[in-house]
C-alpha cells in the first residue's frame, strides 16, 4: 500500500484533470505545501479512490446493505452508539488488514489510525465519554468530507 506522496497526488491530479475536472486549486494548494493537504486528499478520493482509503470507501459503498456508515455520522448518537459504530470501524480495519503484506498492514492500521480509536474504546470503558465523543465526531467529519 502506497501512501500519498506530492509526487503521487500530482500525478492524480494530472489524470482527474485529463478527464475535464479543474484542478488549478488544488495544484496550488499541494505546491504550497510539505504534504498533500487533507482537502487534495478528499478531492483525490472523490475522482479517483486510494486504496489508502479502501477502508472508509468500502463503508460508504456499502452505506445501504451496512448501518455503519449510518451510525458513524449520527450527529445525535449516544455514547454507547457511538462505542459500537468506532467499534465496527475497527474491526473494519482490522479485516482489511487481513488481506494485505504484514507491512502492509501496519501501514494501513496507521493511516487508519486504529490506535486512536482503540484508545477512545478504552476510554470509554474507563467511563471518560469525552475522549469517545471528540473520537467519534473526528471520524464522523472526515466521513463528511470524503462522501
Amino acid at each position: 500500500m502506497e501512501r500519498l506522496t506530492k509526487r503521487a497526488a500530482y500525478q492524480k491530479l494530472f489524470a482527474i484533470k485529463a478527464q475535464g475536472e479543474d484542478i488549478s486549486e488544488m495544484l496550488r494548494e499541494t505546491a504550497k505545501s510539505e504534504v498533500v493537504p487533507y482537502d487534495v486528499v478528499v478531492f483525490i478520493n472523490k475522482h479517483l479512490p486510494l486504496p489508502v482509503l479502501e477502508t472508509y470507501n468500502h463503508i460508504y459503498r456499502n452505506r445501504r446493505k451496512n448501518p455503519l456508515y449510518k451510525s458513524l455520522v449520527n450527529e445525535s448518537a449516544t455514547p454507547e452508539e457511538q462505542a459500537i459504530a468506532l467499534s465496527s470501524l475497527a474491526t473494519q480495519i482490522l479485516i482489511r488488514g487481513k488481506s494485505l503484506t504484514k507491512q502492509e498492514s501496519i501501514e494501513h492500521m496507521e493511516t487508519m489510525q486504529l490506535k486512536w480509536v482503540l484508545r477512545a474504546l478504552e476510554a470509554f470503558s474507563e467511563g471518560d465519554n469525552k475522549t469517545l465523543r471528540e473520537t467519534f465526531m473526528s471520524v464522523r467529519d472526515v466521513f463528511k468530507r470524503l462522501f
